[in-house]
């Protein structure tokens, strides 16, 4: 049994109740922290210490609420997290967590699966682990329901790749505020997420090169500029915010689901998202004969395996290479 200074203001007691390790929040004081030891100690030996009872006055909501006030301090994806969350909270909000069960969570996953994709459900699911984990932590829960959850295998997306043609009609389909951002898309490799979150600052129009801070890997990304990219650019109106992108009303843009599915559908393309454009800029790159570790930095990702996917070649360009060997 100890009392630990995790920071300053900030003790934790350490005990064990029937062979299993407890951590509990002791109080903003070493005195606090070893008062509450001490009585906790008087309980255990009187075997008083209601293990139901402690661990039944966190309810999840309230704990999902402190949660999300710390994710905001230090995570970027909070944005997303939150509405993670509250789905969470929809679902479980009313149960204490310590009476939260591994068959409650696998219900909640089996109905979500009824609005949303396997991927997006493993999401959620690595966020309520995490959940867990810090309420551990904080000595509000003794263990994990999530101990036996497993992720869903997701069978991997062939990569669809837009063609010439394609392209056209759907930049003649989109609204205004929408084509410079699907231009962008198509000549940086940029996530949405990076186009959406684009600033000012971050584009050198003389040395025609974006500087990307904020990414998937938080590492700084280099892009050039291309003529056509550089020509959209530059009708692009700034209406007084720092972002790059904004709606009709000058305010940035957060999301454009709406907008661009209601492109694909006047196109008339099937089987498209967005990220197929960020699929669609590397393909054309492998086909230009760039090399696969300039594709690999302009896509920003972290293992060239993962670039690998789009160094197959067309079939197009298959039979090519067998067509040679007629001389």
């Amino acid at each position: 049994m100890a009392v630990n200074q995790i920071k300053s203001g900030y003790y934790m007691i350490d005990y064990y109740v029937e062979g299993r390790r407890k951590r509990e929040y002791g109080g903003k004081t070493r005195q606090d922290a070893e008062y509450l030891l001490s009585k906790r100690k008087a309980e255990i030996y009187e075997g008083r210490l209601d293990l139901q009872a402690l661990h039944g006055k966190t309810f999840f909501r309230d704990f999902a609420e402190s949660y999300l006030r710390k994710s905001k301090t230090y995570k970027r994806s909070y944005k997303r997290e939150e509405i993670i969350v509250k789905h969470l909270v929809d679902f479980f909000g009313d149960k204490p967590l310590g009476k939260i069960k591994t068959s409650d969570i696998e219900e909640y996953r089996i109905n979500r699966l009824n609005s949303v994709t396997q991927s997006s459900v493993n999401r959620e699911t690595i966020v309520l682990r995490h959940m867990f984990n810090t309420a551990i932590n904080l000595g509000k829960l003794m263990q994990s329901p999530m101990r036996n959850i497993k992720q869903y295998k997701i069978q991997e997306h062939s990569i669809r790749v837009l063609t010439k043609e394609e392209e056209t009609m759907l930049l003649a389909a989109s609204c205004e505020h929408l084509k410079p951002i699907i231009i962008t898309a198509l000549n940086t490799g940029m996530r949405l997420g990076e186009i959406l979150d684009l600033r000012w600052d971050n584009i050198d129009m003389d040395k025609d090169i974006i500087t990307l801070t904020h990414t998937k890997n938080n590492r700084i990304r280099y892009i050039p500029i291309n003529n056509r990219l550089k020509e959209t650019l530059k009708y692009v109106i700034k209406v007084g915010s720092d972002k790059v992108f904004c709606d009709n009303n000058g305010r940035p843009m957060e999301s454009i689901k709406t907008a661009f599915k209601n492109a694909v559908r006047r196109a008339g393309i099937k089987h498209i998202r967005f990220h197929d454009l960020r699929h669609t800029f590397a393909t054309r790159l492998i086909e230009k004969n760039i090399n696969i570790v300039t594709v690999k930095d302009l896509l920003g990702h972290a293992d060239i395996k993962t670039t690998m996917r789009y160094s197959h070649p067309a079939p197009e360009y298959k039979r090519q290479a067998v067509e040679a060997l007629n001389d």
